[in-house]
């Protein structure tokens, strides 16, 4: 593995072979990584395959979003509190940019102002290099495969209570909405976006939207996120971290606060409800 630094950034792109890539020849976006010198060096033992490696300091944290991460490693070490601001910055900037958090400040505090700032994940040091790289990309792989799939599942089940059926009843109008939204539930969906599927303005959409299914738009796009993660926690083929992602929710806080409104109770809670175990704290 061969290393290009300057002043500002180091680009650490990784092939089978290990020679270095010119930046212009990768199609896949960069994994960044921000932390400052002496927490950097060692991410350079990642040795993610096939993927490039952006390390920025944090003066330079906007290279992230100039850059296209796939993903952002935000090592703060101790001060949780730039981390949190920093943070907060790049999710400005670029609502959609997932984040792992990582930070030798493992209090509870930290890892909720963390949460509340947009982070995707939260992982207190010192951490396994090994875990960390396993965790990426499995991130990756999902990410990766959700734009491609885009969630080609039926999402009707008779033994659920479901809001009003999308079935024949309803104006064409609304079948082409319910229909765009079964296929882009792992994608950011926006009302007007549905509103153009309906060949509608957004009020009169929205009025008739409600009145054929009982709820608004965007609830039914929650309601059918949390309907289909509750699947995947019901046959154990994901973890709850992935589930944010692949259900379409920008950071693992809001996922868990919408299937704790819808559920009852907190994805991992309903899933050891399913095992008949104790329940136990998302973090």
């Amino acid at each position: 593995m061969e290393k290009n630094i300057s002043a500002k950034k180091t680009i650490i792109e990784e092939r089978p072979a290990g020679f270095l890539l010119s930046t212009a020849s990768c199609k896949k976006g960069p994994v960044c990584v921000i932390a400052e010198n002496g927490q950097a060096y060692i991410y350079g033992t990642l040795l993610l395959k096939g993927e490039r490696i952006l390390v920025c300091r944090f003066k330079d944290a906007g290279e992230a979003v100039r850059a296209e991460a796939e993903l952002v490693l935000l090592d703060c070490g101790f001060d949780a509190e730039r981390g949190v601001r920093i943070l907060r910055e790049l999710k400005g900037g670029r609502p959609d940019l997932p984040i792992m958090f990582i930070t030798e400040d493992g209090s509870k505090e930290a890892a909720l102002e963390a949460f509340r700032a947009g982070a995707r994940d939260f992982i207190e040091k010192p951490f396994d290099i090994m875990e960390l790289r396993r965790k990426i990309e499995d991130f990756l792989a999902i990410k990766r495969a959700s734009r491609e799939r885009r969630f080609p599942f039926s999402l009707e089940s008779p033994s659920r209570p479901a809001p009003a059926s999308a079935g024949t009843d309803k104006p064409l109008s609304v079948l082409r909405a319910i229909q765009y939204i079964k296929e882009n539930l792992s994608e950011k969906i926006r009302l007007h976006a549905l509103a153009r599927q309906a060949g509608m303005s957004k009020f009169h959409f929205c009025r008739l939207f409600v009145k054929h299914t009982g709820m608004s738009p965007m609830k039914y796009v929650t309601y059918l996120r949390i309907e289909l993660a509750k699947r995947h926690l019901e046959r154990g083929d994901s973890t709850v971290s992935l589930l944010a992602l692949d259900m379409g929710f920008n950071d693992l806080g809001t996922f868990i606060r919408q299937f704790k409104r819808h559920a009852g109770c907190t994805p991992t809670a309903y899933q050891e409800s399913l095992r008949g175990t104790p329940q136990v704290l998302d973090r």
